[in-house]
């Protein structure tokens, strides 16, 4: 049986130019790849349903980090809190590794309000995702971001390359990075998802 492969490489991208801000760290959202890819190989899943986990878990990690932006707080808390609850509710014979996984994710975050925020934002992040699943019967949820300084001011987009391309062009147009970061931050993006495809996400012989 075929799999749409189109999900995860798009939610690989899109979470890949949302890490291309100065301040972002990367390696959390590398390390949190690997570890999922570690749990989903242990649970023994086949590969259709691999791929919809590591969709669901990419598309909350995304929000995650939108939404500790917005407050302000620990990405790498938000990552590691969004991460759990998706998880533990789509691998619950995994929960003691994926607890072990959180905590030594949380212990190389400083406490305080920050880190706080973060595990509140991964939270919220990983059940708003997973109640869009159940709700849309395994429908990719509508990218949205609101200002943290606009009050109602919100943007959504149907597709994740339109909202690729409008991070890239703020970026640019704000100064913070030239039109050849943006580009080669979406190619890297691009070649991860390809390569998951490649290597990862082939249909089961």
């Amino acid at each position: 049986m075929k799999m749409n492969r189109v999900p995860l490489a798009i939610t690989l991208l899109s979470v890949a130019a949302a890490f291309a801000a100065p301040d972002a760290h990367a390696d959390a959202v590398t390390d949190w790849n690997l570890k999922s890819g570690e749990l989903i190989t242990d649970a023994k899943l086949g590969t259709p349903p691999a791929a919809r986990v590591m969709a669901i878990v990419q598309t909350a990690a995304l929000q995650a980090v939108e939404g500790a932006q917005q407050r302000q707080a620990s990405a790498e808390a938000a990552l590691a809190a969004a991460h759990r609850v998706v998880l533990t509710r789509l691998l619950p014979a995994q929960q003691p590794a994926i607890d072990a996984a959180y905590q030594a994710a949380l212990n190389g975050v400083a406490g305080g309000a920050a880190r706080s925020n973060g595990i509140s934002a991964g939270e919220a992040a990983a059940h708003a995702v997973l109640a869009a699943r159940a709700k849309g019967g395994g429908a990719m949820p509508v990218l949205a971001t609101s200002s943290p300084t606009v009050k109602g001011a919100t943007r959504r987009w149907q597709r994740t390359d339109e909202f690729v391309r409008e991070v890239s062009d703020a970026r640019v147009h704000g100064g913070i990075h030239f039109r050849s970061a943006t580009t080669a931050a979406e190619a890297m993006g691009r070649r991860i998802g390809e390569l998951a495809v490649q290597q990862v996400l082939q249909p089961a012989p």
